[in-house]
């Protein structure tokens, strides 16, 4: 099996800039080589600018597939058995990077 990386590209809370610009993300994405690069944010809507779903897709057409609806926070937590088996059977043979909007975490002393 394979490992199965994540990434997420934040928003900062203060100004609303991402914690990471999408060069960055494209970077980090290019270093990793997955196989699948999947989305698993909720909806394919609203994104900042860079972070699209067709921004991110046109990137990477390749290797890009949007799984929000199995793997995802729509609306709460829409993660399903069904999209846990297919992520498992993938990574049995595929390099995979998950990625959603989520930040850094942070801690109650702000580091």
């Amino acid at each position: 099996m394979n490992t199965i990386y994540t990434v997420g590209y934040g928003v900062a809370i203060k100004d609303g800039t991402p914690e990471l610009t999408p060069q960055e993300f494209d970077m980090i994405v290019e270093s990793s080589r997955p196989d699948i690069l999947i989305d698993v944010r909720g909806g394919r809507g609203r994104a900042l600018s860079g972070f699209g779903c067709r921004q991110i897709e046109s990137r990477f057409p390749k290797i890009y597939q949007w799984r929000g609806a199995s793997l995802g926070n729509r609306a709460g937590n829409t993660v399903t058995q069904a999209g846990l088996d297919r992520l498992v059977s993938d990574a049995q043979h595929k390099r995979i990077l998950m990625f959603c909007a989520c930040g850094m975490p942070y801690f109650s002393d702000g580091a």
